[in-house]
């Protein structure tokens, strides 16, 4: 059987995309939601550090990546990003001393570069230890790559106003 464009099948629904109101194309914002952000990632795992830099590149940011603490800080020596993403169990440097040694940096400046803790360390204890070492926002793995996306948007979105 040959079937051509247009034909209908029997028991084959034909599926049109329901868009309340009038289409309109989608907005830049709405399909890279972080177009123009400069971002830090911080992961000693090297399938989340990548699985983690795909969606945010995919949604927009220039990415760089380290995969410890102390090349996060020799990076930050000499580049400043919109913001960090580190998790916060990793060898030799947590990402809790790397908060520590990025805002002891800070001491003394008018702003704070935003840093996300992204970790498995998920408990009310780790998200406190990581906010009172400087971190902005604490968000728990696995974190569903929008509600990320959406949290990136705003601390950096804030940060910026701040400028």
């Amino acid at each position: 059987m040959k079937i051509t464009v247009g034909d209908s099948i029997q028991g084959v629904e034909r599926i049109r995309p329901r868009v309340p109101g009038p289409w309109r194309p989608p907005r830049a914002e709405e399909l890279q939601p972080l177009r123009g952000l400069e971002l830090l990632v911080v992961d000693d795992d090297a399938e989340q550090r990548g699985t983690l830099c795909d969606v945010l590149c995919l949604s927009g940011a220039v990415v760089t990546s380290v995969c410890s603490g102390a090349e996060a800080l020799a990076v930050l020596r000499c580049w400043q990003p919109h913001l960090v993403v580190s998790d916060l169990a990793m060898p030799r440097m947590t990402g809790f001393e790397l908060a520590h040694q990025v805002r002891r940096g800070e001491e003394g400046s008018s702003s704070r570069l935003p840093m996300l803790a992204l970790s498995a360390h998920a408990a009310d204890e780790d998200r406190a230890e990581a906010l009172r070492c400087g971190f902005t926002a604490h968000m728990a793995k696995p974190a569903d790559p929008e509600r990320v996306i959406a949290l990136i948007r705003a601390l950096a979105a804030a940060h910026l106003r701040g400028l």
